[in-house]
């Protein structure tokens, strides 16, 4: 027996801001599963997803009541970021006999992130603005196995309440 899933999901959007957000997303999702004949069963699990954006940013509420900048409006535009992560997954679960059985399982992660913000915008730099970058990769991954057995234990009956 085999079965295979596989979904998607895509958005993009400018929102309702006077700079365009650029914002778009994308989700992806697949699974395989496969039962053999001797009842071992593996599992493929994958997906991904990237997203980017550009930030309408923070601004004061004096800054609109003034009229310098409007409601939709952004002091610096240049904020925003990008994001993707990565996940793989495979496990296999292998019967012994009736009451034992092994699983295992390895997996995967690779995690990106880069973020632009200005959150004082040009207190210290009053030329070029106080935009900071944060910017982060990581790669997780590992493996567990497990051993399971049923056990049935008699209690004597003087141990009951």
């Amino acid at each position: 027996m085999q079965n295979a899933y596989l979904a998607t999901e895509y958005i993009l959007t400018d929102g309702p801001f006077d700079a365009p957000q650029d914002f778009s997303r994308l989700n992806l999702f697949g699974k395989y599963t496969s039962v053999m004949a001797d009842n071992s069963k593996l599992t493929v699990i994958a997906s991904r997803f990237t997203s980017k954006w550009n930030a309408s940013g923070k601004f004061h509420k004096r800054l609109v009541d003034s009229g310098a900048i409007s409601r939709f409006g952004a002091v610096d535009a240049t904020e925003g970021g990008n994001t993707a992560r990565t996940n793989v997954n495979v496990a296999v679960t292998k019967p012994l006999n009736e009451n034992t059985f092994v699983k295992s399982n390895a997996y995967y992660s690779n995690y990106n992130f880069e973020l632009y913000s200005n959150f004082t915008f040009f207190l210290e730099d009053p030329i070029n603005g106080d935009q900071i970058r944060q910017k982060e990769s990581r790669d997780i991954y590992g493996l567990n196995t497990e051993f399971n057995k049923k056990c049935k234990f008699l209690v004597p009956s003087r141990f009951w309440f």
